[in-house]
């Protein structure tokens, strides 16, 4: 790999190329203004213009070796075959200029940040981990049909909640009805979405997850694993329920269920849910549970009656038993 160029170097290349220091910085400005904003422009002006011609010379090529220096680490690349990010070449890094004194002479700087890619790759590990990477990329808004009324309107709320979310709107969703309506696809498709926007999910599998809590919070041994993993569904910055309160709901069950959404509830944390229960299948079982929820998904709440012709896994046919 090649290193990145030294002082020495730039002014060497500065004299076998004629490099012209400019008298008037302002008509270099399209070089400047790549890496400043106007108002730290209009400051480089005035202390350009503040030095007398020898120290100009010198305040310019101080910004040759900076811009040559973020431009050497701007363009190197790295094979990433998890997530390819444009911005930063899957380095990690973007790379830019500061203006400041150091008091050495030197007033330009390399300066390097985070890329926001970071936050896309935590949660696409995230969704990796809980194995919904692959759903995510199979299941989006753009396949997913919208025949007849009611897979517009789940589209149409869905997307407005991934808007919501976007704005930092403390909101959630329900959705909840007939097996086989396209609960699991929009779903996936809204957590694709949060994904390329950096925006982390956890995920609740109700049927594996919710049984490991129960277990976990009756054993003495595993009362710190109970707490751990109840405190990551607490404070999760957003958490995604799938078949959530499948089946038969024992009553130490909705005390977990209770446990994580009151918290939820009371810190204004979203939650995306997915149920083969409507809201009021919830309330006849745990009535302040549907209170919470009903409150927080009041901008979000879609309740697919139950209807054969709507599930689209058997195309709206079934054997009589």
């Amino acid at each position: 790999m090649n290193k990145a160029p030294t002082r020495q170097e730039i002014e060497e290349k500065a004299k076998e190329h004629s490099v012209i220091i400019p008298e008037r910085l302002e008509l270099y400005r399209a070089e400047f203004i790549k890496f400043f904003d106007e108002e730290t422009f209009k400051q480089i002006v005035e202390t350009f213009n503040s030095f007398d011609g020898e120290s100009k010379s010198r305040f310019y090529l101080d910004f040759l070796m900076a811009r040559n220096n973020a431009e050497y680490y701007q363009e190197q690349k790295k094979t990433d075959n998890f997530y390819n990010c444009s911005i930063c070449n899957n380095t990690l890094s973007t790379h830019g200029l500061k203006f400041y004194n150091d008091g050495t002479g030197h007033y330009f700087h390399h300066a390097s940040k985070s890329c926001k890619c970071n936050l896309i790759r935590k949660s696409l590990k995230i969704m990796q981990d809980n194995g919904l990477l692959g759903i995510i990329k199979k299941k989006t808004f753009s396949n997913f049909q919208t025949t007849n009324d009611f897979q517009k309107a789940i589209k149409s709320n869905a997307i407005n909640f991934v808007k919501a979310i976007i704005a930092k709107q403390k909101v959630s969703f329900f959705v909840g009805g007939q097996s086989g309506a396209g609960k699991t696809h929009i779903c996936s498709a809204m957590l694709g979405e949060f994904a390329k926007h950096g925006i982390c999910v956890y995920f609740f599998n109700y049927i594996n997850d919710i049984a490991t809590l129960n277990r976990y919070q009756y054993n003495s041994t595993e009362k710190d694993e109970y707490e751990n993993l109840l405190s990551l569904y607490k404070q999760a910055d957003i958490l995604y329920f799938d078949d959530f309160m499948f089946g038969e709901v024992s009553v130490s069950e909705q005390k977990i269920i209770f446990n994580i959404i009151n918290h939820r509830y009371e810190n204004d944390l979203p939650c995306i849910i997915s149920s083969n229960k409507t809201l009021n299948d919830i309330r006849r079982i745990n009535a302040p549970i549907y209170g919470r929820l009903y409150e927080m998904c009041s901008k979000f709440i879609i309740n697919i009656n139950n209807d054969e012709a709507k599930n689209f896994r058997t195309g709206g046919k079934y054997e009589s038993i």
